[in-house]
């Protein structure tokens, strides 16, 4: 949620500090629960680097790591 409030206040870097922060805390979280990995901060992410010029490669890893939690999750995109 923090990481779409800054990223509609256009405060490119905090979005991106909060999307990257929310990411790590759910692998923590899922590594002690074992649920599945959700999409929504990637999705965010990726989302955020189409905005951004000279992020290409964070872009990339970010938009194939989107793709394969959706083929995961069988969803036709």
């Amino acid at each position: 949620m923090l990481g779409i409030s800054l990223f509609r206040q256009q405060r490119y870097q905090e979005s991106e500090t909060a999307y990257l922060e929310a990411i790590a805390t759910e692998e923590v979280e899922r590594g002690k629960t074992g649920n599945p990995e959700n999409f929504h901060a990637w999705k965010g992410l990726v989302d955020l680097y189409e905005k951004f010029d000279g992020k290409v490669d964070p872009y990339i890893d970010a938009a194939v790591k989107l793709a394969t939690l959706y083929e995961a999750m069988h969803v036709v995109l």
